[in-house]
């Protein structure tokens, strides 16, 4: 687990809608560079939980590049 754990968990409960309650798969996600966050891993701690939420809210939606 990378940086504080609060901010790590929040993380994961907005990654894990991804996967349909898989929290397994979402930590995996978590761990993977994002292009749309600047090839930094969601779970890295200069990204916020903000920036997660919203990184969700895209790829639910359909408009991530």
């Amino acid at each position: 687990m990378v940086g504080n754990s609060k901010t790590y968990f929040q993380k994961l409960f907005f990654a894990t809608r991804l996967f349909d309650g898989n929290a397994q798969k979402a930590r995996l996600w978590l761990d993977l560079p994002a292009r749309s966050l600047g090839n930094r891993r969601p779970a890295d701690p200069d990204v916020t939980v903000t920036e997660v939420e919203d990184l969700v809210g895209q790829i639910e939606n359909g408009i991530v590049i």
